[in-house]
This record gives structure tokens, sequence and C-alpha cells, in this order.
């Protein structure tokens, strides 16, 4: 089993069936002689669809679909999707830092390059990025970080600067 039994245990009836039915169809996959990535990744994303997906599922589904060595033809169709499931699994709350790294091997004329990409494109990461350290009022604030500070008064409502902050908001959500 994928996830530990300390968390199954837990599950409600319908999610632990949900749950070994997964399992029994990973299970089939393993053993099949078909392309185990594509059809892991069809089986955890249709499971996703109905269920809310632990963190388990998701490493375990980037870490079968990783390729050591790809040729340039294969490069763009692996990272579409590795991009496609950072994008599902965050949308499940499953955020991992290593998928902004993801490192990869081109083997070329010239030999083997090594070269990494980012899985989440930054695309679906608006609300992570505006949140640095430097937007929050932390003591820290140095000349070069920019004018417009983010405070802990700008999460509540009323406040005078509530246009501005949204707006600020809307600039850093639309990159």
């Amino acid at each position: 089993m994928i996830i530990s039994k300390e968390f199954y245990d837990k599950c409600c009836p319908s999610y632990k069936e949900g749950i070994n039915e997964l399992e029994q169809k990973i299970d089939e996959i393993k053993y099949s002689d078909d392309d185990m990535a594509t059809k892991l990744c069809e089986t955890i994303m249709k499971f996703s669809n109905s269920y809310l997906t632990p963190r388990e599922y998701w490493k375990y589904l980037m870490q079968r679909i990783k390729k050591r060595v790809l040729t340039n033809d294969d490069v763009e169709e692996w990272k579409k999707s590795c991009r496609k499931i950072a994008k599902r699994a965050l949308f499940h709350l499953c955020y991992c830092k290593k998928w902004n790294a993801i490192r990869y091997k081109v083997q070329d004329d010239d030999g083997i390059s090594v070269y990494y990409f980012n899985a989440y494109n930054d695309n679906h990461l608006k609300l992570l990025n505006f949140q640095n350290d430097f937007y929050f009022e932390s003591g820290k604030h140095k000349s070069c970080f920019p004018e417009y500070v983010v405070r802990s008064q700008d999460l509540e409502y009323p406040h005078v600067r509530l246009q501005k902050c949204m707006h600020e908001y809307e600039k850093k959500s639309c990159m």
C-alpha cells in the first residue's frame, strides 16, 4: 500500500473502498507489459476526479513517469505530463518543493546533458509567489524591497488601503 496504514485506518468506509480499488488497479498496472506510466497516470487522475487524493499517490506517480535519459523529442511530452500532474496535485492540496526543479537527462550526439525544469511552470503558484517574506512586516525591511508592503491588517476588513492592497494582489496574481 502506498499510503500509511495509520492514514488508511482513519478513513471512512467509502473512502477506504475507493483506496482499495485504486491500490488494486495500481498493482495490476505494475505487472502489465504496456506503458506503465501512462496507465498509472490515467488511473490516479480518474481517482482524483472523485476523491481528494493523498500526496503519496502524486509523489508515486511523479516518480514513475520520471525518465533518466530522454531524447529531445520525448522531453516536451514528458514535461507536459509532469506539469499536468503537478497542477492536479496542487488542486488536491499537494505541493512538493522538489517539483520546482526536476532533474532530467537528455542524450544527444555530444553525450548526456543534465537539465532542470519547473513542473509548476510558475502558473499555478500565484498566491505562494505573492507571499514572499519581504511582503510581510517582519522587521527585515530593506531599501531594495518594493515600496508597498502587505501587513497583517491588509487581511482584515475594512481598512483604509483596501483598494491599494487589492491592486497589488491583482498585479502579483496576474503575471
